[in-house]
Order: structure tokens, then sequence, then C-alpha cells
């Protein structure tokens, strides 16, 4: 069975938030985990953010970069994710999305897999749209 993880449920792990040991949870089941090419982008300005914001030391910030590229994800390759923009720009008209959540979920669909997400709107989009949520709380 395949995941697909969006980048609510990596955050939440890596800065330590209310459920980090529920979305760690995710990344220790056998499955294979997926992730859309966006949710690097995702994690990086959340990280960047943080950093400003002075909540992570630039150690900090560098040690969850590392602890993520250590775990056994998987990128969507760029060509799928670009096959599937048309499918993403519906789903975020459809269910009022950004386009990179639609993204995640565009990404979801198409494997028929199940979604990994914290964000409620999100979560009701994939059940709307037919998809699966991963049931992991």
């Amino acid at each position: 069975m395949t995941i697909v993880i969006d980048s609510s449920v990596a955050l939440e792990w890596i800065l330590n938030q209310d459920r980090a040991e529920a979305a760690e949870t995710v990344f220790r089941k056998p499955d294979d985990l997926l992730v859309h090419p966006l949710f690097w982008l995702e994690i990086a300005h959340v990280l960047v953010k943080q950093r400003r914001l002075g909540v992570l030391t630039a150690s900090q910030r560098d040690q969850a970069w590392l602890e993520l590229q250590n775990l056994r994800l998987t990128t969507l390759p760029g060509e799928t994710a670009h096959a599937l923009l048309p499918r993403v720009m519906g789903l975020a008209d459809d269910h009022r999305l950004s386009a990179y959540d639609a993204a995640h979920l565009a990404a979801a669909l198409h494997l028929s897999a199940e979604l990994a997400t914290l964000d409620m709107a999100l979560s009701a989009a994939t059940l709307k749209a037919g998809g699966s949520l991963l049931s992991w709380t």
C-alpha cells in the first residue's frame, strides 16, 4: 500500500508540536511513503520562516531538514506531477483548496493511495473527491 504524506504531518513531527508522536507513527509504517515534489518546498518554506521568527536556530533548522532526508520518502516523479496539474487545478476549484493542497490530493487519487494529512479542509476534500484518508491518530 502507498501513503501520500502532506507537509502538515512532517511539520507536526519535526517541529515537535502537539501531535508529533502520532505523526511520527506515520513514518514508521511499513507502507510505501510518497510525497509530492512540492512537499520539500513547503517544508523548506516553513523551516526558513521559523528560523526568521527565532523559533528555530539555524542548527535546529538544519537538523530538522536532515531528519526528513533520512526518512524513506519517495518523491513523485516530476513528469507525473506535471501531468497531474490539470487535475490539481480542478480539485482546487471544486474543493476551494490551495493548489499546493490539491497537488497532494491529486497524487493520492492518482495512485489510489491513502492521504496522511492534519489539514481539516484537505481531509474533507479528500473524502468528497472519493479518496481515502489514513487513520493514524
